[in-house]
């Protein structure tokens, strides 16, 4: 198959991509990277850590947008993007505000979340695979949580709000706002 896509299972980028080619019905094959181990993958293919990444033929490309664009040249039916060049620039421009702004902000407050819990974390991004993948997996999450948190910008602040969210998540179940009795923003 001339085209191939290593990706993860959970990622706005890489589902981009896949949306990409289902709708432009293109044949191709589909890996499954495991965060953290796919870098041993991906960085010598194109000497970044980023997925997704798809080969077309002989050439690995790296980068959700920049795949997109390869797609739509390659696949022009059906567009990607509006026709109209007004149109198109302000496709690009909500992609971009997604792609650098929302989607970092996104990834790095559902990471600070995710990787308090190793059993979770670990399920959701290796459910796709095989026990005796999974389980090394899951055994050396503990060593590897702090470079996902200083790769992906997690700081304490997140872990604060997060107890903060814990709170206010406990008042709620319990029928009162973060004020107790009287009245409070939350």
């Amino acid at each position: 198959m001339d085209i191939e896509l290593l990706h993860f299972r959970f990622s706005p980028y890489n589902e981009k991509v896949r949306w990409a080619l289902d709708l432009k019905r293109v044949p191709h094959l589909r890996r499954s990277l495991l965060p953290g181990p796919h870098f041993r993958t991906v960085r010598p293919l194109t000497g970044q850590s980023a997925t997704p990444i798809l080969r077309v033929e002989d050439r690995w490309i790296a980068g959700s947008s920049l795949i997109l664009d390869i797609l739509d040249a390659r696949y022009p039916t059906p567009p990607l993007y509006p026709a109209d060049p007004r149109l198109r620039e302000e496709a690009i421009e909500v992609e971009r505000v997604f792609d650098e702004e929302l989607g970092p902000r996104v990834r790095r407050a559902l990471l600070a979340t995710l990787i308090e819990d190793a059993g979770y974390i670990t399920r959701v991004f290796g459910g796709d695979k095989p026990a005796y993948i999974r389980l090394p997996y899951r055994l050396t999450f503990p060593f590897a949580k702090g470079l996902i948190a200083r790769g992906n910008g997690i700081t304490g602040r997140g872990k604060r709000r997060r107890r903060l969210g814990c709170r206010r998540d406990r008042a709620l179940n319990r029928g009162r706002s973060l004020g107790q009795d009287r009245l409070s923003r939350g």
